[in-house]
């Protein structure tokens, strides 16, 4: 009798370790879900690539200084050579003009104009004075004020006398953003995005600790002759209470700038709560 009692106190033991386990691993933490979607082109928005001219500024000019020298050699190059990499960020383009061949006391200076959809940039030395010897730099410039659109984004040297690199760029449009959440869950609501017609819009996730990331990423390799407005949204469930700082980017057209383009669309302060 004393062992019945004993066989069914050590199986009783057993059920409660076993039901306590299956709590445990219930209750471990799991990772944040990631789920979104895309509107069709909004009715009645396409339009041709070819936008109105919007009227972009040069913001910043950006010089290395000399990386290296060729003593007792004054006479001008025949051209700047070099390469140059071109980037896109919300309304801004960027241009990198790497190893360009200069005069040592070089001083540079950018113009940017706007035909249709060509964007030319013009890259020139105002120094008033040289020196006895040429060397290379790294110098970079970026034009704001960008409207939406497709563009051809050329880079010439002073007097349009050499083209020193061309891209096909496309501007995004910023549209109407704004954040919601609901317990666990955050969503973020993109309206009027301005991209073109054949856009398939994904969104990444990363999370580093308060700071949530989500990325716009365009994944269409069919581009077409329009551009239209899109409503995507995005939403982001088994989120752990606290507060948050959300970002919001676009992947953009880097071209291999290795992350020097912030494609920073938008970020707002968030706290997540089921009370």
């Amino acid at each position: 009798m004393a062992v019945k009692w004993i066989s069914r106190f050590i199986g009783i033991m057993l059920f409660c370790f076993l039901i306590l386990g299956c709590g445990d691993s219930a209750t471990e933490s799991e990772q944040p879900v990631l789920t979104f979607r895309q509107s069709g082109c909004l009715e009645g928005t396409a339009v041709d690539y070819r936008s109105t001219p919007a009227s972009p500024y040069i913001v910043d000019v950006g010089s290395s200084g000399c990386l290296d020298s060729l003593a007792g050699t004054f006479a001008d190059p025949s051209s700047p050579g070099g390469t140059v990499r071109f980037g896109v960020s919300h309304d801004t383009v960027f241009v990198y003009h790497d190893s360009a061949f200069y005069n040592c006391c070089a001083e540079f200076a950018y113009q940017v104009e706007q035909h249709s959809d060509t964007l030319d940039f013009i890259e020139a030395d105002t120094a008033s004075a040289g020196c006895y010897c040429l060397c290379h730099f790294n110098l970079q410039t970026s034009a704001a004020g960008v409207g939406p659109g497709t563009y051809t984004v050329r880079l010439w040297a002073e007097g349009r006398e050499f083209l020193l690199g061309e891209a096909t760029l496309t501007v995004p449009g910023a549209g109407n953003i704004w954040f919601e959440t609901n317990c666990d869950t955050l969503r973020v609501y993109h309206h009027d995005l301005y991209a073109n017609c054949g856009a398939v819009v994904i969104f990444d996730f990363a999370q580093e600790g308060p700071v949530l990331t989500l990325t716009e990423i365009d994944t269409s390799s069919t581009w077409m002759h329009c551009m239209c407005y899109f409503n995507v949204s995005a939403q982001v469930v088994g989120l752990e209470s606290g507060a948050y700082t959300v970002r919001l980017r676009d992947q953009g057209n880097t071209h291999g700038l290795g992350g020097e383009v912030d494609s920073l669309i938008t970020e707002a302060a968030v706290t997540i709560s089921c009370l």
